[in-house]
């Protein structure tokens, strides 16, 4: 197994409970790829699909916020399991991700432009030094309030 960091949109997610009664939120996790092409276009390149598995109340409370065509932020142990198919054809395989930590990413707003600075920032992402800040000085060099 090994540890990944993965960014990608989500599927319906489905809370379920094992015969022990303990939580298990599923779903199913697409990453597309892209790369540019000989003109410096960008080109669509694929999409790897994911099974992610979320345990106990960290599952049990990301089911109540989650849901399909979200952006989530996933890192985790992936592995690949085999199966066989249903059809009779032979096996297939399957690339899972047992989720430690899940995050869901903010989507840009409805004019195109870029996301929010969060507070604290200013629209080039620097720091910015709130006024009230007692260490911040004009002359960039940092005083004791005292």
């Amino acid at each position: 197994m090994s540890n990944v960091t993965v960014i990608g949109t989500i599927n319906d997610p489905e809370l379920r409970f094992t015969p022990a009664g303990k939580p298990v939120l599923g779903f199913s996790l697409a990453q597309n790829h892209r790369r540019k092409d000989q003109s410096g276009e960008w080109q669509d390149d694929g999409t790897t699909w994911r099974k992610v598995t979320v345990w106990d109340k960290k599952g049990e409370h990301l089911a109540e916020h989650l849901s399909k065509g979200m952006r989530v932020i996933v890192t985790g142990e992936e592995r690949i399991r085999e199966f066989e198919k249903k059809d009779g054809s032979g096996k297939g395989q399957s690339l899972e991700l047992n989720a430690r930590e899940v995050g869901i990413v903010p989507r840009r707003n409805s004019g195109g432009g870029s996301f929010p600075a969060p507070a604290g920032f200013n629209a080039e992402h620097q720091p910015t030094q709130p006024q009230s800040d007692p260490w911040a000085a004009s002359n960039g060099q940092a005083e004791a309030p005292f």
